[in-house]
């Protein structure tokens, strides 16, 4: 089973969660590590080997410092870090078409999670196979 960890900086120093399919609904277990620096010192005492899964995180340098096999920005906060850019660039097309489609694909992951338990498995998986295509088409035309 795929994993997923979520660190979040907390005023005394971090909550991570694991969860299994990487929603919060698949939620496993929280970690907690306690201490008065939240830089990547930090963070190597809390992921003291490699990551076997997906670290999903916002734009904080300190993560780059985690060992994983793979990472994830938050769509919150890509998407708030594409909005302060197209501030910008507001003029580029190349950059307009690329944030329209991956804001499209953020709405509809959204709309097919609410339908999670209504469909018929085969045709969610279908649908985010759908998805998942969408988002390495984006990646590769960037």
């Amino acid at each position: 089973m795929k994993r997923s960890y979520i660190p979040t900086k907390l005023a005394g120093g971090y909550l991570v969660t694991r969860t299994g399919h990487g929603t919060l609904l698949d939620l496993m277990s929280f970690y907690y590590l306690i201490d008065r620096s939240r830089g990547s010192p930090t963070l190597q005492k809390f992921f003291t080997r490699a990551l076997e899964g997906t670290l999903i995180t916002d734009f904080w340098s300190a993560y780059d410092a985690v060992e994983r096999v793979d990472q994830q920005k938050c769509w919150p906060h890509l998407l708030r870090e594409i909005s302060k850019i197209e501030e910008h660039l507001t003029a580029e097309l190349v950059w307009n078409s690329f944030s329209r489609r991956l804001a499209g694909v953020h709405r509809d992951a959204k709309k097919l999670h609410g339908k999670k338990g209504k469909l018929d498995s085969n045709d969610y998986g279908m649908s985010a196979a759908g998805l998942d295509g969408r988002l390495l088409e984006i990646s590769h035309s960037a």
